[in-house]
């Protein structure tokens, strides 16, 4: 080996080298690069989550210390109301005096133990109470205040609560089941003198507790539902009352009672909402635990909502309902989209270096994958095709265009396509659309015409032909055509055969309307012409006149004449009508076998006598004869 071929070597071996180190660089680069990016997200995801998790937390411990609020304020108005005016002297004498005396008496005590108490009452009901209930010792309902002639004074089977507080002698708080609604109950033991008089109850249904929880000022944009489980409560309801609750659209083993308050904003998101939540599986895995928890986000129709469900017990300690709040997202989303917006941001200050790099390196490959890719498929498309320079000179033709214009592509491409091709109307600059597509930029569609082939036949075809536009500049023009000879000899022939099925119809229409032997209108046409003429005779305040017109004694005609020559006599009676009634208007119709009938617009009594006596007259002058008539010698016709 010569020094010369080694010095020739070793710039192309550095040369290599260099190319191979460039390329390890930019590896180890983009490496880098999405090591951080992905850091980079891993940091945001965090910092995300715990922001929407600080935020729902606190959304949903606003929601408790409201529901739990409500409670408390009602148990201390319950508490004043039975310590002010149930736990007093006349009140426990009162009750005394019921459970001693017979039955036929209570229920005027009751009376009285209802009156002492009904102002207090309405006055309780103004601060939250809404129930009021006493019950014997034996938990027997003893008197009711609120729709005492509905349910009536019958005991049912004692709550757990009742029995708590028999036992106990000390009052219950909490949530219970009921024969006729869920409610938070509050009851208490009375005693007069070291005896044991029964309970008292003053509650309030989850209701009236949703409807205090659903107020704007509060709680703004939320869906509250209060889904009870469905264990015993249907069954323990009194008949008439489970007609209030359906099942719940949250899981199958819960009801909601119908028609609970709602402050949402929007239409209602609340069932479409919930039935995503019937559908997640975490959502139905939490109240299968029958544990407070929240979700978040449900998508709904493009928008976010987050749910928060709050366990309710009962004064036993088991788990009875969720109280559900439906809430919008939106300010959660609203900081998920900063976050997401920084981070954007961030991705893209990292990823502008490679950005430029890749459009350099692959701006080459594209073209030149375009540039293959559209002459593959002007060469294999099925319409013709053909490009031409600003001069109308062919730039490109593909085959379907050689085959249709029946030439080589080495006759054609350089050739003026004006000259060797298009029609003889097209070859002055006025009308080229070649020259108006160069021209303007613009894209002109020049309909149907005929090109010549390089064999001189004439070929019938139908064409656009497009501007070439390259930064701002046209640079020429681009025609695509095909082939419509077939198409339009097939349209020629269907014209023909439309207007001859026009003309037929027409004809088919007339028949349908004119007798077929008298040539006169028939009695379809006089079925539909009278009641015509008579609305246009009442609207236009005018005289209507119709003649009644039968062939004197034409059963003798045809008996001794014979049919043909009978209907050779109907034929010259509906021409002397015709003949008789001159104006456009004037319909002569035939009614049936003799009879003929004659509508006349316009005519009062005196002229339709005088067409009348016409038709009269122009049948003696015809003079058939008819000698089997006893009136006349003549065919005569009676009018009416």
């Amino acid at each position: 080996m010569d020094l010369f071929t080694l010095g020739c070597k070793v710039p192309k071996f550095a040369m290599g080298l260099r190319g191979t180190l460039k390329n390890f660089v930019f590896s180890r680069i983009f490496i880098i690069f999405l090591v951080s990016l992905l850091l980079l997200a891993t940091a945001f995801w965090t910092c995300q989550q715990k922001t929407i998790n600080g935020k729902l937390k606190q959304n949903f411990f606003a929601q408790q210390s409201r529901l739990t609020g409500i409670v408390s304020a009602y148990e201390e108005t319950a508490d004043q109301f039975f310590s002010d005016f149930i736990q007093t002297g006349p009140v426990l004498v009162l009750l005394h005096k019921i459970l001693i005396s017979p039955v036929e008496q209570r229920e005027v005590l009751r009376q009285q133990l209802h009156g002492l108490l009904s102002a207090d009452y309405e006055q309780m009901q103004l601060y939250g109470g809404q129930h009021l209930h006493f019950y014997d010792p034996q938990g027997d309902l003893l008197l009711r205040f609120r729709d005492v002639n509905a349910y009536g004074d019958l005991s049912a089977p004692p709550r757990p609560s009742l029995e708590q507080v028999r036992s106990t002698q000390m009052a219950v708080h909490g949530y219970e089941n009921g024969r006729i609604y869920l409610g938070y109950r509050n009851v208490y033991p009375l005693k007069w003198q070291g005896q044991y008089l029964g309970s008292v109850e003053i509650s309030k249904s989850v209701a009236n507790i949703i409807k205090t929880l659903a107020d704007k000022a509060t709680l703004p944009s939320v869906d509250i539902i209060f889904a009870i489980h469905d264990q015993d409560f249907l069954s323990e309801l009194l008949p008439g009352q489970t007609q209030h609750y359906i099942p719940s659209l949250l899981q199958q083993d819960y009801v909601c009672q119908q028609q609970l308050p709602s402050v949402s904003d929007c239409k209602n998101p609340s069932e479409a909402v919930q039935r995503v939540l019937a559908q997640d599986p975490l959502v139905q895995h939490n109240m299968a635990k029958q544990e407070t928890f929240w979700r978040y986000p449900i998508i709904q129709n493009q928008q976010r909502y987050a749910a928060y469900f709050h366990a309710v017990k009962n004064i036993a300690g088991e788990h009875i309902a969720f109280i559900v709040f439906i809430q919008h997202g939106d300010d959660l989303w609203q900081d998920q989209k900063v976050a997401m917006l920084v981070f954007s941001l961030c991705a893209l200050l990292l990823l502008l270096p490679f950005i430029h790099y890749f459009q350099a390196k692959y701006s080459r490959c594209e073209k030149e994958r375009t540039a293959e890719l559209l002459v593959t498929i002007s060469e294999n498309m099925g319409e013709a095709l053909y490009s031409t320079d600003m001069n109308g000179d062919i730039t490109f033709i593909n085959p379907a265009a050689l085959l249709l214009l029946g030439c080589e592509k080495q006759h054609a491409v350089g050739k003026n396509a004006r000259k060797l091709f298009c029609p003889k109307d097209d070859r002055c600059s006025e009308g080229c659309v070649l020259l108006k597509s160069t021209s303007n930029g613009r894209t002109f569609y020049r309909g149907q015409s005929t090109f010549t082939r390089c064999d001189e036949q004439l070929v019938e075809v139908e064409f656009y032909c497009t501007a070439m536009v390259v930064r701002r500049h046209v640079v020429g023009a681009v025609t695509i055509f095909h082939e419509i000879s077939a198409r339009l000899a097939h349209e020629r022939a269907l014209l023909e055969v439309t207007q001859q099925l026009e003309i037929s119809n027409r004809e088919l229409t007339r028949l349908a309307r004119v007798d077929a032997l008298t040539e006169v209108a028939n009695r379809r046409e006089f079925d539909e012409g009278l009641p015509l003429q008579w609305k246009i005779a009442l609207r236009s305040a005018k005289s209507l006149s119709l003649l009644m017109i039968d062939i004197d004694f034409f059963k003798a005609y045809n008996d001794l004449y014979g049919h043909q020559q009978g209907d050779t006599c109907l034929k010259l009676v509906a021409k002397a009508l015709t003949q008789s009634c001159k104006r456009p208007a004037d319909l002569v119709t035939r009614y049936g076998g003799e009879e003929f009938a004659v509508i006349l617009p316009e005519t009062d009594a005196a002229n339709a006598c005088q067409v009348a006596k016409r038709i009269q007259q122009c049948l003696l002058e015809q003079g058939i004869k008819h000698e089997g008539s006893s009136v006349n010698s003549c065919v005569t016709v009676s009018i009416g």
